[in-house]
């Protein structure tokens, strides 16, 4: 198939139907995020350690299959992958509800089913979707474009929490959980509906070099692997950092369920806030700039949660703001790194290259839940520690050490080749 040249009303319904897709699609995604799988996990009398580990399952998937998908869409056609990863997330999502229906030794077992085909079909639609876009959105809206896009399904996922959060509040319960997950694998279906109509501008490409070759010439764009190595090192020692604040909320503060929620909500919220103004920073002064106001930031935020009981409010508060703080500190990683990532990308292998760095994302993430499970599963750290004559526990200090981490990893900037000037034009955001 050929590329086709869109007119001006087909590239605007392009851009609509991208925006309604992500919005249907992107609760699946979030449930694992927000503290309602865990919170789901804990009600089926799981372990932490185990929690941490099956909440990595979709990032493992992500790293697996995302090149691999993005190697063959390239040459079959992205939307082809793409419907057929929808596919298979809905199933994956089905059988994860599931789970709440079947006998306690078989729970941890079907689980694990949904999740490997939620995490795989996710890696197959990942991989092909800002190669998809690409030719889609005209570089001078790429910033207005998915600074509305992701200011949509994120405000979409927090009206969504907090429903969840009243539901779980006014009826606890297995039940529950199984309503809500169902839905989100309804929605996931009507998620395929508006993917559909987004039409494939380019046409699959033939290389014969094979999978090595393509990669290969990825590989060799100037500056691509340097900045693929601070992309890991960064996701790597933040990656597990919202997990490791719901443990702490539920084993140390004794949250409950809907609680869990609320502040994986306030997590959103703070997202969503960093979203609309973080585009524009990294449009004023370019991505490193920003990165290194975020190490500092991340560290600031990680090193506060052991000091909470010398805030003059609630531990609510004192954790939600937290949780809150932190979310801007991802949206502007995700902005700069979104802005570099497209600045760096070649012509060719589009879907390879974006998949790679997806990839890398998805390994930081995945490694630091299994690092921090084996951690806890090993019980190499006390379980108490004071300070000033408070009382922390082992996830307070597996937090600072992540802020200690973070910070060191300033020297670490030298790897971003900053490919986008101050003002050059407006970065975007993404949602994969």
């Amino acid at each position: 198939m050929g590329d086709i040249i869109l007119t001006e009303p087909d590239r605007a319904s392009a851009m609509r139907n991208a925006i309604f897709a992500q919005c249907a699609g992107t609760l699946a995604q979030l449930l694992f995020k927000n503290g309602f799988m865990m919170a789901y996990l804990y009600e089926q009398g799981l372990a932490s350690n185990w929690i941490l580990v099956l909440l990595t399952i979709p990032d493992l998937l992500l790293f697996m299959f995302t090149m691999p998908s993005a190697y063959i869409s390239d040459r079959i056609g992205r939307k082809k992958i793409g419907l057929a990863g929808l596919s298979v997330t809905i199933i994956g999502f089905a059988t994860i509800a599931a789970s709440s229906a079947v006998p306690a030794t078989a729970v941890m077992p079907v689980f694990v089913i949904g999740a490997l085909c939620f995490g795989a079909g996710n890696a197959a639609f990942t991989s092909s979707w800002f190669a998809l876009l690409s030719p889609i959105i005209p570089e001078n809206l790429r910033g207005r474009f998915f600074g509305r896009l992701r200011t949509s399904w994120q405000a979409v996922a927090i009206a969504f929490s907090f429903i969840v959060t009243a539901a779980l509040s006014a009826c606890p319960g297995l039940a529950t959980f199984r309503m809500l997950l169902f839905f989100i694998a309804f929605m996931a279906a009507v998620r395929m509906f508006f993917y559909a109509r987004i039409p494939q501008v380019e046409g699959a490409t033939v290389d014969e070099s094979g999978f090595s070759g393509a990669l290969g010439a990825v590989m060799r764009v100037p500056g691509y692997m340097p900045f693929c190595a601070y992309v890991f090192l960064i996701t790597l020692f933040t990656g597990a950092c919202p997990w490791l604040f719901g443990l702490l909320q539920k084993d140390t503060l004794g949250f409950t369920g809907d609680r869990l929620v609320l502040m994986g909500n306030l997590l959103a919220i703070g997202t969503l806030t960093g979203f609309t103004f973080a585009g524009r920073l990294v449009d004023r002064l370019g991505t490193k700039p920003v990165f290194l106001v975020n190490h500092f930031a991340y560290a600031t935020i990680l090193f506060m949660f052991p000091l909470r009981a010398y805030f003059p409010v609630s531990a609510d508060v004192t954790i939600g703001g937290l949780s809150f703080l932190f979310g801007i500190c991802i949206a502007g990683t995700s902005i700069a790194v979104s802005t570099e990532m497209l600045g760096l990308i070649p012509a060719r292998n589009k879907a390879l290259s974006t998949a790679f760095i997806s990839t890398l994302l998805a390994a930081g993430a995945s490694l630091s839940g299994i690092l921090s499970s084996r951690i806890l599963a090993l019980g190499v750290l006390a379980p108490e520690w004071t300070f000033a004559g408070h009382t922390a526990g082992v996830y307070d200090t597996m937090l600072v050490g992540c802020g200690i981490m973070i910070l060191l990893l300033v020297v670490t900037l030298g790897l971003i080749p900053s490919v986008i000037r101050p003002a050059q034009w407006v970065p975007n955001g993404s949602q994969t």
